[in-house]
């Protein structure tokens, strides 16, 4: 069976047990994940609405060097406060994406697995995302996304122990093929803490 073949069948199944397979598939006013990454610089508002099935919000219009920008923003599905903004520069009459950033939640998951400072403190700078997730022996929660035209990113929070409000954050960027770790902060105690890099 050739990939095309497969990918049909999969989408079918997935379709038939009520699932989405596309951005297109959720046709709520919040954004999802795929609909997210199915959204790249350069795509037009048009685009990018049609994707998102919502029109989103104006959040500002700017002139700078000539150039004007629009900065639009959509409720996330994750959680009640999170947003997607994307920032759009307008360029032979067309809106087009010129990056676009996700704050999916604001706080790490609780699952029973939380990072521990031996973890935190065994991750340096270059460790791939899967090896660092690898090292906590859980996934965290993506809790931040960015692109824009020089980078990638995102940000990874996990829980840790004896501290509810606690986290320990890591910083990752797009390099070499792989996500990166770039930085790593966390608070062990929660509101009020002090963060250890």
């Amino acid at each position: 069976m050739n990939r095309t073949t497969l990918a049909a069948a999969v989408a079918a199944i997935v379709i038939a047990l009520g699932g989405a397979t596309s951005a297109q598939a959720d046709n709520t006013y919040k954004v999802d994940r795929a609909e997210y990454a199915a959204v790249h610089l350069g795509d037009s508002l048009a685009s990018v609405q049609k994707k998102f099935d919502a029109k989103g919000t104006s959040q500002l219009v700017t002139l700078e060097d000539g150039k004007t920008y629009q900065q639009r923003m959509w409720h996330a599905t994750t959680t009640k406060n999170g947003v997607v903004v994307l920032n759009f520069s307008k360029a032979n009459g067309v809106w087009r994406a010129a990056d676009k950033y996700a704050e999916w939640a604001t706080s790490p998951w609780q699952p029973a697995n939380k990072m521990t400072k031996t973890e935190f403190r065994t991750i340096t700078r270059g460790m791939t995302l899967t090896r660092v997730r690898g090292i906590a022996d859980t996934s965290g929660r993506i809790t931040h996304e960015w692109t824009d035209s020089h980078e990638r990113g995102m940000r990874v929070d996990w829980p840790v122990p004896n501290a509810k409000e606690g986290v320990a954050q890591v910083f990752f960027k797009w390099k070499e093929g792989a996500f990166r770790v770039t930085g790593k902060a966390a608070n062990w105690i929660g509101a009020g803490g002090a963060t250890d890099y």
